[in-house]
């Protein structure tokens, strides 16, 4: 089938560490100014990362696993890791169109309607999320949504012409004039 699932980082996100030299200087300030008060030096301990941060990773490792888990067509345990990676992460968007897929694939289609219609919620931006609710409104025989989501992927930048015409979850709006409408809006022709 042609979906396209996603693996997405928390990139974009900086984290501001101090440099090594400038936390010894820190320490160092303090240590000599709480000795002058007479009370005892904090303890010097390893900077450790933010319980967000770490949920942040781990849900990215879900994702990550479910992905395995969608190549295999395992698609029982990779819903499992999905939903793993939205409980740590509830705004995780990713998370939420990967499991979409995962049910789009076991035709559970009205849960997938939830999670990518709360994935484009999160990430409204995402071309491939917007590309998935095309085919899953096409399964549904929502014509007027597939076109629609069909054109904001384009937009978006879509560009996987071979799913456009290789996409059997796509057979019930490709010969339809309204199709080639919103190719040629977009300035996509295909054969």
């Amino acid at each position: 089938m042609g979906y396209r699932s996603e693996q997405s980082g928390t990139s974009g996100k900086t984290t501001r560490i101090l440099s090594t030299m400038a936390l010894a200087v820190l320490v160092a300030a303090v240590t000599i100014g709480a000795a002058a008060a007479g009370t005892p030096a904090p303890t010097k301990r390893a900077p450790a990362k933010t319980d967000s941060a770490q949920a942040a990773a781990r849900a990215e490792q879900h994702v990550v696993q479910g992905m395995t888990y969608i190549k295999m067509k395992d698609f029982d345990n990779a819903i499992i890791e999905f939903t793993r990676a939205i409980d740590l992460m509830p705004n995780y968007a990713v998370a939420y169109a990967n499991r979409g897929v995962a049910y789009i694939q076991q035709q559970k289609l009205n849960k997938a309607s939830d999670d990518l219609r709360k994935a484009v919620e999160l990430d409204p931006g995402d071309k491939s999320i917007h590309y998935n609710l095309t085919a899953l409104y096409c399964l549904q025989g929502a014509k007027d949504r597939a076109f629609d989501s069909l054109d904001k992927a384009l937009e978006l930048g879509f560009n996987n012409y071979d799913a456009l015409r290789n996409d059997p979850d796509l057979e019930g709006i490709r010969n339809e004039a309204e199709f080639r409408k919103v190719l040629e809006k977009h300035k996509v022709f295909i054969r």
